[in-house]
Parts: structure tokens; C-alpha cells; sequence
């Protein structure tokens, strides 16, 4: 017959919470995350967009002009913030990511 001794049920019960504390502390709902960005220029490469994506905030904002347009020709600005919405990394971001501009 199997005999369980109070050690292990010691060893069990601390072992049980202290794995129950750690998932309760990874789905913490308490915890709001912001990420904030700028001038983003999208003539060069955005790897920071999967970055932040695995991040998970909770809220994106940016902070000053989406777009890096030194330009008052409102075409060129018109084809910049289009390349910067058909960015697959920046798509999948914001499709998971609340984002707000200033």
C-alpha cells in the first residue's frame, strides 16, 4: 500500500501554490501596458514593430507625427502614411493594439 508522509503533502501544497501564485501574477489584471512611438520614417526598415507587438501593450500612442514627412507636398504625405499602413508588422500591431495619435 502507498503511504503518503506529511512532508509531502507539505511539499505538494507549497509546490501547488506557488505555481497557482505564478499564473496568477503572469494574468494580473491590474497591469496596463503603454508603449509610446514618433516620427516614424518609413523609407527605412521598422523591425521594432514585432518587438513591440510581443510586448503586448495594451495601448499604443503616438506621440508626435506617425510619419517622418519633411514635405508639404500633401501627395508624398498621402503615400507615406499608406506605406506605413500596408507595413505587414504594423498591420498585425494594430490589429491587436489600441493606438492613439497626439
Amino acid at each position: 500500500m502507498f503511504k503518503i508522509s506529511k512532508t509531502n503533502i507539505y511539499l505538494l501544497l507549497i509546490t501547488l501554490f506557488y505555481f497557482s501564485f505564478l499564473e496568477a501574477q503572469e494574468q494580473n489584471p491590474d497591469v496596463f501596458r503603454i508603449a509610446f512611438g514618433s516620427c516614424n520614417k518609413v523609407d527605412l526598415p521598422n523591425p521594432f514593430w514585432e518587438d513591440m507587438g510581443n510586448r503586448n501593450p495594451d495601448l499604443f500612442i503616438w506621440g508626435g507625427d506617425v510619419i517622418y514627412a519633411d514635405t508639404e507636398d500633401m501627395s508624398k504625405m498621402e503615400a507615406m502614411y499608406a506605406e506605413q499602413k500596408s507595413n505587414p508588422a504594423y498591420r498585425d500591431f494594430i490589429v491587436h493594439t489600441e493606438v492613439l495619435g497626439t
